[in-house]
């Protein structure tokens, strides 16, 4: 599995590479056993046998102690519960913390998509338009038709959309769609402290696919303190203004401007939206 003459840095790199799906403190838990003993069997009993197990898996665990199924398995399930909900537009942060009943109850991802989902949302788009209409009526709030199902799907979720805790943005689930999984507080926080709208919240994650990787390879190559760059920094700067994340970009844009060409640029602001836009252009 990992090549016992590599230094412990190294066979910690590639344990990380192999098991990029288990949770950090869990990595931390089978590297420690494996450097110890080289064997993964051992390693995986060391995890399994963590008091953080439940969370790190949640549902996992039968009722005498045993996992339902293997920890990489289980990942896939996970991944593939999100994609059932990013496929009817849905925000899966939103349905996060009931997936560990759906492991314990043996819900496969095809039955979740084919006998849950899908029909319920055949129902949902088949009646929209009185729905819509009975919630403008009764609690004068326009909803979408993601926003029918996640109230539909969890009653909790449709108390907190009528009065306004969660936006159109959230169910809607800009982020999962461009592929970051950005943190609910996160999300929440943005609604709340700014004015992006969902259509900005869009353009900003497409923004961020491209820009992030670029501002990553900077911070490494020109020796930033903090030496990568994730989605949670960019959000800082270009839905926050936070003024030290933009002063670091900036630095760090001048610092490779002046490598190539002696000169410097400035990461501008959109003007429609606010967002970072000078990035664009390295």
């Amino acid at each position: 599995m990992v090549d016992t003459a590599l230094s412990p840095e190294e066979q910690r790199r590639q344990l990380e590479i192999n098991f990029k799906w288990l949770p950090a403190a869990a990595i931390d838990a089978y590297i420690a056993e494996w450097q110890k003993s080289g064997n993964a069997d051992t390693a995986w009993a060391v995890v399994q046998e963590h008091p953080q197990y439940e969370r790190w898996f949640p549902g996992n665990l039968t009722d005498d102690g045993r996992p339902r199924m293997p920890e990489k398995d289980y990942a896939k399930a996970i991944a593939s519960y999100d994609e059932v909900f990013i496929n009817v537009g849905l925000n899966p942060d939103l349905f996060r913390d009931r997936y560990g009943e759906l492991i314990a109850g043996d819900v496969s991802p095809y039955e979740l998509e084919m006998t849950r989902i899908n029909p319920m949302h055949d129902r949902i788009v088949s009646q929209s338009s009185q729905l819509k209409a009975w919630y403008a009526e009764n609690f004068d709030v326009v909803l979408t038709d993601a926003a029918l199902m996640a109230s539909v799907i969890d009653p909790s979720l449709g108390e907190r959309i009528l009065t306004k805790q969660i936006s159109m943005a959230e169910i809607g689930g800009e982020a999962a769609e461009s592929g970051y999984d950005v943190d609910f507080d996160l999300v929440q926080r943005i609604i709340e402290e700014t004015d992006v709208t969902r259509a900005e919240a869009e353009e900003s994650f497409l923004n961020a696919k491209s820009l992030i990787p670029t501002m990553g390879v900077l911070a490494a190559r020109h020796a930033d303190p903090d030496d990568d760059f994730d989605i949670n920094e960019f959000i800082a700067a270009d839905m926050f203004k936070d003024p030290a994340q933009m002063r670091r970009m900036n630095r760090l844009v001048a610092q490779e401007r002046s490598t190539f060409t002696g000169g410097t640029q400035d990461i501008r602001r959109n003007r429609t939206t606010g967002g970072v836009s000078g990035l664009a252009q390295l």
